[in-house]
């Protein structure tokens, strides 16, 4: 994996993070455009590791864990900023199917869901992120091949789901 590359989305992981962080202070000015951004930033460029053709795991002697209890902080103020708009958009698509009692609306279940997309794509971003801070060669391939394996069984799937909910948000009703 290219050290450029890595370095590259370390940094959009770095300021990812960051923007969740601030979360806890206040909520942040144009909520969803910076939500947007940062997802995108993500996206393209999480594509250079993925395709890259290095397919093994180096042995890495750092254990990077995150507890429960900053998982509980972290969703909570996560639900805090984004819940009001996240149940708005739920009820709209409800309101759109013409089916509100249709509790298997999938697109309702993925807008009321921001909130989890957002802790979990930050969760396996900041395990990356404390190996990645090591700052050896082999602690920031190890963090690649976490961020590469991660976005491909679990964090690309919040991803694309909590940019579906920021697009609805800002250009279907006029958030930010």
């Amino acid at each position: 994996m290219s050290a450029a590359a890595i370095k590259t989305f370390a940094q959009a992981a770095e300021a990812f993070c960051a923007f969740i962080d601030s979360f806890a202070d206040a909520r942040p000015r144009d909520l969803y455009r910076q939500l947007e951004s940062h997802l995108a930033q993500l996206h393209a460029t999480i594509v250079p590791l993925i395709t890259s053709t290095e397919m093994y795991c180096p042995a890495f002697s750092a254990h990077a864990s995150i507890t429960p209890e900053q998982r509980k902080i972290t969703r909570s103020f996560i639900s805090t900023i984004v819940l009001s708009e996240s149940n708005e958009l739920h009820d709209w698509h409800l309101e759109i199917s013409g089916h509100p009692e249709n509790i298997d609306n999938h697109s309702a279940i993925r807008a009321s869901m921001l909130w989890d997309d957002l802790a979990d794509i930050y969760a396996d971003l900041s395990l990356g992120l404390i190996q990645h801070r090591a700052t050896s060669e082999s602690a920031n391939v190890h963090a690649a091949w976490e961020w590469k394996s991660s976005y491909e069984s679990h964090w690309g799937y919040h991803l694309f789901r909590a940019s579906s909910s920021i697009h609805e948000l800002r250009y279907q009703l006029d958030k930010d």
